[in-house]
């Protein structure tokens, strides 16, 4: 019996610190840049809350009473100041999350007609109107870049009210969305 017992435990002690078996195919080598671009976003200092609003005009229900219509060109800025170094250029990136409609690129927004879903949504679009693909793939947004003059850039842009689907049908009411951005600089 007891040396029952001691195999059972030499055997308990094996598997505890038996390794499982792995194979080995090739390795995954990562790599990246840190960036010592520091710049004033719109008069904030840099490495600060850098969050503004957006606020559209008023929109009548016959604007947008077709799918597919727009209402509301509404323009905006990120104007970058104290850059150093003050030269590349800079683009921003917005990114994906729970506001962006897939594959649509645009922005959902919380207008909710008796509790079933948004029929609007803001599109993000460059300076000449060009539509910004929201949440895409970093590079792939079509932001347009923009050169810095004397370490200073404006990145000028448009949010767009659409009409995205048909139903359910528009009423009177609000609405608003959110997106995270960054700037990436080259």
């Amino acid at each position: 019996m007891k040396l029952k017992l001691t195999n059972a435990l030499v055997l308990a002690g094996i598997a505890a610190f038996s390794a499982p078996a792995l194979a080995s195919d090739g390795a995954v080598n990562l790599s990246g840049e840190i960036n010592v671009q520091t710049c004033s976003i719109n008069g904030a200092s840099p490495n600060s809350a850098n969050n503004f609003t957006v606020t559209l005009p008023k929109s009548t229900m016959s604007a947008l009473s077709v799918v597919g219509s727009y209402s509301g060109d509404t323009p905006f800025s990120l104007t970058l100041t104290g850059c150093s170094p003050a030269s590349g250029t800079v683009r921003t990136e917005f990114a994906s999350g729970p506001t962006v409609a897939v594959p649509a690129q645009e922005l959902n927004t919380t207008y909710v007609v008796g509790g079933t879903g948004t029929p609007l949504r803001i599109i993000i679009l460059n300076a000449d109107k060009t539509k910004i693909d929201v949440g895409a793939a970093s590079g792939s947004q079509n932001s347009t870049p923009v050169a810095f003059t004397g370490g200073a850039a404006t990145l000028n842009y448009f949010a767009r009210l659409h009409r995205a689907v048909g139903l359910p049908a528009l009423n009177a009411g609000a609405f608003t969305t959110s997106v995270v951005y960054q700037l990436i600089y080259n």
